[in-house]
């Protein structure tokens, strides 16, 4: 296994590496993500706007791109809005990390904020519905807390990465209730005593501006021990993802990476998905639009062309 290891690193040191360039290091940074998708509904933008360091570790295709990040964190929907704290930082190119606090608010809407006593409870979108006709839903406020790690790895066009996120959230909920369904993950979350696991396992093709591949998304609630019930059921999901990037400036831009991405995954388990509430044959469809750029960009240093206006990132 070492030796493995050792010959891979080998390869992405030799990999091809553009000239190392040091300006523009410090940035005024944005990104910004809106997405749809249904079973289950859902429409959220996402923007993050902060300070973004670039590291200068090195020339090579391990190094060349590290960077720090701290910021705003805003994501807004019909059902909800937060706003919080985003820290990111990728020290090397196998490995990115990060953690977001962020203040929720629920308007009440949608059939939000569904809580319950106990993990047991019937989650699925009919029993959703008739809590919101019955009013047994209510605007509310709390916090969320997410941290992720994310290695991944590319040799050639085949690249591989596996996001794993963990995520503790506490909403002021009534007296009793220790659950909420959490129509972001699509499933209860515990109440500020446990934590969501979800990991999303990518294998992907790099085409030109193309990436096509399959994504793998299993999803666990952790409640207190003893806790039974649909809420404690992992959910699993498989099926291809596509994204299609319009152009990457390597020096960064005031507006850069416009990307189209689409996933489409058919519930392999899941309470309510797999016949019991919704057809198996409908799978979970997502369309979206991100992209993101340098506020303070300069461009690049005089005298010195561009590292390509099509390169890859």
């Amino acid at each position: 296994m070492p030796r493995i290891v050792a010959v891979l690193l080998a390869l992405l040191l030799a990999a091809p590496a553009s000239a190392y360039d040091p300006a523009n290091r410090d940035q005024l940074w944005y990104s910004n993500a809106v997405f749809g998708r249904i079973n289950p509904l859902g429409l959220i933008d996402r923007f993050r706007l902060g300070y973004r360091r670039r590291l200068e570790v090195s020339d090579n295709v391990l190094g060349r791109d590290a960077f720090f990040f701290v910021g705003l964190a805003l994501d807004a929907s019909p059902a909800f809005g937060r706003i919080g704290v985003h820290v990111e930082a990728e020290p090397v190119a196998l490995f990115r990390m990060g953690v977001t606090y962020q203040f929720t608010g629920y308007f009440g809407s949608f059939d939000q904020i569904a809580s319950f006593p106990t993990a047991d409870a019937d989650y699925s979108d009919s029993a959703l519905e008739r809590r919101g006709e019955a009013g047994l839903t209510a605007p509310t406020y709390g916090h969320v807390l997410n941290v992720f790690a994310q290695p991944k790895f590319k040799i050639g066009p085949i690249a591989m990465r596996d996001t794993i996120t963990v995520v503790w959230q506490q909403l002021a909920l009534p007296a009793g209730d220790t659950a909420w369904y959490d129509q972001v993950n699509d499933r209860l979350s515990p109440n500020g005593d446990g934590v969501l696991l979800l990991n999303d396992a990518d294998v992907l093709g790099v085409v030109g501006h193309a990436v096509f591949g399959a994504r793998y998304t299993y999803t666990a609630s952790f409640f207190p021990s003893g806790s039974t019930g649909d809420g404690v059921v992992p959910h699993h999901r498989l099926g291809p993802l596509f994204a299609y990037t319009f152009h990457n400036h390597r020096d960064r831009a005031r507006w850069d990476r416009p990307t189209l991405f689409a996933l489409v995954q058919w519930w392999l388990q899941h309470p309510y998905r797999t016949g019991q509430d919704v057809h198996q044959g409908l799978p979970l469809m997502a369309l979206g639009l991100a992209f993101e750029g340098d506020l303070l960009w300069k461009g690049p240093p005089a005298g010195r062309a561009r590292r390509g206006k099509h390169g890859g990132g």
